[in-house]
């Protein structure tokens, strides 16, 4: 299981890189008439990408040395049979959930304005990727759609559809 997420880091590496190099070649904000260039973006996005894959390289190999040690002691617990049976439907099904999701919110967009879709699609996504307590799920879903709207309206000058 090891080998395909140390390919995954190493992809999400290279092309983060590739990118990165690619960006230095966009306008900064000195060079056009906004306060935030079209570099701006895109460079914050790819250091984050590289930051957070070494971050996930850094536990894999933590993870990978405590598999170790735990191999040697004797098992006391077993985390997947302690989950009740629902959960560990929706998390073998979740990447299906988070497609269906996108495409709800993408069409959802038309229907209801971007923010109504995205305070929606927050919710639902948080509630997939596994948060199940509601204050986790509510402050999430708050902050995503805080975000969304500072960084469009406020930041980028892009009124909201």
């Amino acid at each position: 299981m090891r080998k395909p997420l140390y390919v995954f880091i190493g992809c999400v590496m290279v092309t983060a890189g590739f990118f990165l190099a690619l960006t230095w070649q966009l306008p900064g904000s000195d060079e056009v008439s906004t306060l935030i260039g079209p570099r701006l973006w895109p460079l914050m996005v790819l250091v984050l990408m590289l930051v957070f894959s070494v971050l996930l390289l850094i536990q894999t190999r933590r993870k990978a040395s405590e598999d170790v040690d735990a191999e040697s002691a004797p098992s006391t617990s077993n985390t997947a049979a302690e989950q009740p049976g629902r959960w560990r439907a929706l998390e073998a099904y979740r990447h299906w959930l988070l497609l269906a999701l996108v495409i709800a919110y993408t069409v959802g967009m038309e229907a209801i304005g971007f923010l109504p879709a995205t305070v929606f699609f927050t919710l639902l996504a948080t509630w997939v990727l596994g948060a199940r307590q509601l204050r986790s799920i509510v402050l999430t879903t708050f902050a995503g759609a805080l975000m969304v709207a500072v960084v469009f309206d406020a930041l980028l000058n892009i009124p909201l559809p």
